[in-house]
């Protein structure tokens, strides 16, 4: 963070849900946040100033990533995916590209071990609401993917192959 101070993460549940909490490392004190909602997976962006949280409704509701800002302690904006993802199952994948233009959601499918990634473009200048985001379906385990340095993605599928696709178009 620009104010010298090193944040930690801790995600916790209670009951069904998951929090985030972010802690001040040098002290071990628990940060303030005004922010409180529940998530299932969550990452610091490339610039360590804003920090995201995703989650999915299981009920169908689509997916919503939350950038919240470390030194304003607020939320930039909340991305959506209205897309229902299909499955019961929670978003357990998150990565950001390292210009911190895309973020990738992952959801595994526990029905036919496939997985779902929804990608959304942090920097587009479209009002948040209006902004598209894509989806793909992979045979695949969810974290078995990483970001390259030129918005895109590889990764192993269950059937050994290494599939290289774009960030920008899915």
């Amino acid at each position: 963070m620009s104010d010298g101070v090193t944040v930690c993460c801790n995600l916790y549940s209670i009951g069904l849900c998951v929090y985030a909490q972010m802690w001040d490392c040098e002290t071990d004190l628990p940060l303030e946040m005004r922010l409180s909602d529940h998530c299932t997976s969550s990452c610091m962006l490339n610039k360590g100033e804003q920090y995201l949280i995703v989650r999915a409704d299981p009920s169908g509701g689509g997916t919503t990533l939350t950038v919240w800002d470390l030194v304003g302690d607020e939320v930039v904006c909340q991305l959506r995916h209205d897309a229902s993802v299909d499955v019961a199952d929670h978003v357990t994948f998150l990565v950001v590209c390292t210009d911190d233009r895309f973020a990738v959601a992952g959801v595994h499918n526990s029905h036919d071990r496939s997985a779902l990634y929804v990608i959304l473009d942090l920097t587009s200048s479209a009002v948040p609401d209006d902004r598209l985001s894509k989806s793909l379906a992979l045979d695949c385990l969810v974290d078995v993917t990483v970001s390259t340095e030129h918005h895109e993605a590889v990764t192993g599928t269950w059937s050994g192959q290494m599939p290289i696709w774009t960030l920008r178009s899915g």
